[in-house]
């Protein structure tokens, strides 16, 4: 909840979600760059499994996962604005996984500097085929997300 109150994802998301799909996707979020590889579907499985795994944040470290989340948010927003999950007009939760995660692995190597190149490394990923078929449909099969987070890793790796 405390996540979801932050600015930058604010802009990104836009209004709050009366059916809480902004904090589902901020926990999709989490679950994914703490343990996408033990990822098995179906999806709501595994958020139970990781949610009832961390209760309480145990086993986490909170204040990494904060850092991570609000820069990764910063970063998105300043870099690639409010439209950064949506590739038509509603926020696209495969797309929000991939982009989310991609650039937080990249923070998490070390901190972004630029954000000129950010725009062009999302461009190229989200004109990829590849990319697109693993956030069109089946988006909770194994494969496609594994695809479709590891894509966006390689996407946002070499930003400097």
């Amino acid at each position: 909840r405390d996540l979801n109150q932050n600015h930058h994802w604010r802009s990104l998301y836009g209004a709050a979600s009366p059916r809480l799909k902004d904090q589902e996707l901020i926990l999709r979020f989490i679950s994914l760059f703490s343990n996408s590889e033990n990822y098995k579907k179906p999806l709501k499985g595994f958020l139970n499994e990781f949610l009832k795994k961390h209760q309480n944040m145990q086993g986490l470290d909170p204040e990494k996962l904060r850092h991570i989340f609000e820069e990764t948010c910063s970063v998105i927003n300043e870099g690639l604005g409010k439209n950064a999950f949506r590739l038509r007009a509603q926020i696209n939760a495969a797309l929000v996984d991939a982009i989310m995660c991609g650039v937080a692995n990249r923070i998490e190597d070390h901190p972004l500097l630029s954000l000129d190149q950010l725009q062009s490394a999302y461009e190229e990923l989200t004109s990829n085929e590849e990319f697109l078929s693993s956030i069109a449909r089946a988006t909770a099969d194994e494969d496609r997300v594994k695809k479709r987070l590891s894509l966006a890793k390689v996407a946002f790796a070499d930003l400097t």
